[in-house]
């Protein structure tokens, strides 16, 4: 009896052991899983019921846009300026005086204005605003933020900054895209011909300022204001939502830390690199009102320096991160329709852009957990059940038999 108790006991150790040993294999697993904090991505394909007004930024050669009077102010005694004559031909002649200006005051003074580039710019009424007019000027939105580099003068329609972030409402119109019209404008524009050359026009998410090409926004399209007097346009969206650590996706909200994006972040650090180590601003990089001090462009040589964009990019790779932003938008862009222009001098002053309603589904692709805490919760008792057939309760029994004999042990 005493032999087949002790056989008993033996074979129920090895079993248990067994089962032990899978048990803490099958939850060492899943919490392997669990504790990558991997995502998955789904990929939902809606209409829209509400427009999210993008950015739109118009760029001319800035040759096109220089302020020829202010030059002459400027400069009252140079007499070579004064007999420049302001014809197509010989607009590049004025660069040499406008690259002596700071940027700040090529930017405000040195260069036209919004006012004198649009002839005028009306969007749909948003959602925050109730008036009985389809139509409202751009500027009610929110400001032209202006912007310059070497080669361009760009204006910026519907910037939305930090402070307007809690403002969305300014920025949404109703139209539901499954029933309404999409031939139906969003906004449209019209711009001064005098002031045009190479005119491109970009399309990028409100919250992220303009950069340009440099800084990696290259939804554009070239814009043929000399054969149409109308160019329609309409776009798709992409929207991009990712989750923050501990998850591998690893965003940053970045108006938490001060910044509209990442892409704003790292266009800071740029300016700052240049500012520190070239006591100026590259000549190809997008400058707004924001960056502080007297600046001029360095020499134009370093646009093509392969080493020193190195060595920048190693910078503020490592004072940023290569970490993404939570939520971002993306846009295509593609030519509806064009109004070609008739032989007579009543259409060629002004050049007209338009955009449509977004055409087809907005393309989203949200990030979510792998496996969240609960199903994780439930994975561990799921486990315990299939190989010990234990539960919470059994858990609170072993717990209370453990400490009776801890008590006892130590009387």
């Amino acid at each position: 009896m005493l032999v087949d108790k002790i056989n008993n006991l033996v074979v129920r150790a090895i079993v248990c052991l067994a089962l032990l040993i899978g048990c803490i294999w099958h939850i060492v697993n899943v919490s392997v899983i669990y504790f990558r904090y991997e995502t998955t991505v789904s990929v939902v394909l809606e209409k829209a019921q509400v427009i999210e007004l993008p950015s739109f930024t118009i760029c001319t050669n800035v040759s096109y846009a220089i302020d020829a009077d202010y030059l002459r102010h400027r400069y009252p005694n140079d007499t070579a300026l004064a007999n420049i004559t302001d014809t197509n031909e010989n607009k590049w002649q004025y660069n040499q005086y406008l690259s002596n200006l700071t940027l700040e005051e090529q930017l405000l003074n040195g260069t036209i204005g919004a006012n004198r580039f649009f002839n005028e710019c009306k969007v749909l009424i948003p959602r925050a605003m109730s008036l009985s007019d389809t139509w409202i000027d751009c500027d009610l939105i929110a400001p032209v933020v202006q912007s310059i580099s070497i080669q361009s003068k760009c204006f910026t329609m519907f910037s939305q900054n930090l402070s307007q972030l809690a403002d969305n409402d300014k920025y949404r119109v109703d139209h539901d895209v499954m029933f309404r019209d999409s031939a139906f404008a969003l906004i449209w524009f019209g711009l001064n011909v005098r002031y045009l050359q190479e005119v491109t026009i970009y399309m990028h998410d409100r919250r992220e300022p303009f950069v340009g090409n440099i800084g990696g926004q290259l939804t554009y399209m070239d814009v043929d204001y000399q054969h149409y007097i109308n160019n329609i346009f309409s776009y798709k969206v992409i929207d991009i939502k990712q989750l923050p650590s501990p998850y591998q996706t690893q965003c940053v909200d970045y108006p938490l830390l001060g910044f509209r994006s990442h892409t704003h972040r790292v266009g800071q650090c740029r300016a700052k690199y240049y500012r520190d180590h070239f006591a100026g601003w590259q000549p190809d990089m997008i400058y707004r009102n924001e960056y502080y001090g007297k600046l001029n462009y360095t020499d134009i040589s370093l646009t093509n320096n392969r080493t020193v964009d190195k060595q920048l990019a190693a910078d503020c790779a490592h004072q940023i991160g290569r970490r993404p932003d939570c939520h971002s938008v993306y846009y295509t862009m593609n030519k509806v329709y064009s109004h070609q222009r008739v032989n007579n001098s009543n259409d060629s002053a002004y050049s007209y852009v338009s955009f449509n309603m977004p055409a087809g589904t907005i393309t989203r692709y949200v990030h979510s957990p792998r496996m969240e805490l609960a199903e994780y919760m439930g994975y561990i008792g799921g486990v315990s059940g299939l190989w010990f057939g234990l539960n919470i309760l059994a858990f609170y029994d072993i717990g209370q038999y453990l400490v009776r004999k801890a008590r006892a042990l130590f009387k």
